[in-house]
Order: structure tokens, then C-alpha cells, then sequence
């Protein structure tokens, strides 16, 4: 199980990595219970990957070029409202196991809100005015209420 200190580690190497970078593309393979959000950077294309398996879940960066997905499943793409929006920070909320990536794609801004909280993780879209626009697990929200961590 990740801790909140591992999830200020990667936050730490996502802010490094993803500086200046773009959200370019999501995926969801259901049947692996993974999902990656991919990010266009000075060094190439990076992923930032979740495993929501109950035997091994966590968050994870990693090289596009490393993912290795054993399955024929398509990916389920998500989130395609913010895809080509520029990052413009990322931070962990608190010292909890959440992270946050802020976009912005003139005129639009967007979060995202990654759960790294084992296998009842989830990620959110979030609008400017943090109210919940999309969610990757199929969760229960109202629109017109905003995210709360």
C-alpha cells in the first residue's frame, strides 16, 4: 500500500516531469483494472498509471514506451473535454493520497483529481469552479456540487 509520503514522492517527480508538458490522451483497460493518463513532455510522452486491482494497486509514473498492457481489451478513453490542455501544477492535497493536476486550455481550466487510495481509487474531471464534470469509476455524484477530498 502507497502512504501519503510515497504519494509526496511522485508528486514531487510530477511536478519535475510534467512542467510545461500537455494532457494528450487517457486509457482504461477495465478488464486490468488500469488506467493511464498520458502526457506530452520535453522527453517524449510519459504515463501517469493507476492499478485499481485488489492484489496490487498504487500510482505509478512511467515511460509510454515501458507500459506493456496483456490484454486484446481497446482502451476506454476519458476525461476527452481537457485532452491537449497545458499542465500548469500538480500537488498532493494535504497529506492525504490525492493528488491534483491543474490544465489549462484557454479559455478552459480544468483539474484533475487522482485517488490514490488503493482499489476504491478514482479520477475526477473538475471545471473552473471545481464542480465534478466527469469520473472515471462509475460513481455516484451531483454535478452541481463540488469536489470535497
Amino acid at each position: 500500500m502507497q502512504t501519503a509520503l510515497h504519494i509526496y514522492a511522485l508528486v514531487k517527480e510530477l511536478k519535475d516531469c510534467l512542467s510545461g508538458g500537455r494532457f494528450i490522451s487517457s486509457e482504461f483497460y477495465k478488464k486490468e483494472r488500469e488506467a493511464y493518463l498520458l502526457f506530452k513532455v520535453k522527453k517524449g510522452t510519459v504515463a501517469l498509471g493507476l492499478a485499481y486491482h485488489p492484489a496490487g494497486f498504487g500510482a505509478f509514473v512511467i515511460p509510454r514506451s515501458k507500459i506493456s498492457v496483456k490484454t486484446k481489451e481497446k482502451p476506454w478513453p476519458f476525461f476527452q473535454p481537457a485532452y491537449g490542455a497545458e499542465i500548469i501544477s500538480v500537488k498532493q492535497l494535504g497529506l492525504d493520497r490525492i493528488i491534483k493536476i491543474d490544465l489549462i486550455d484557454r479559455p478552459d481550466i480544468y483539474s484533475i483529481i487522482v485517488e490514490a487510495i488503493g482499489p476504491n481509487g478514482n479520477l475526477w474531471l473538475l471545471d473552473d469552479k471545481a464542480k465534478i464534470s466527469a469520473t472515471l469509476r462509475n460513481k455516484k455524484y451531483d454535478a452541481e456540487t463540488p469536489y470535497n477530498a
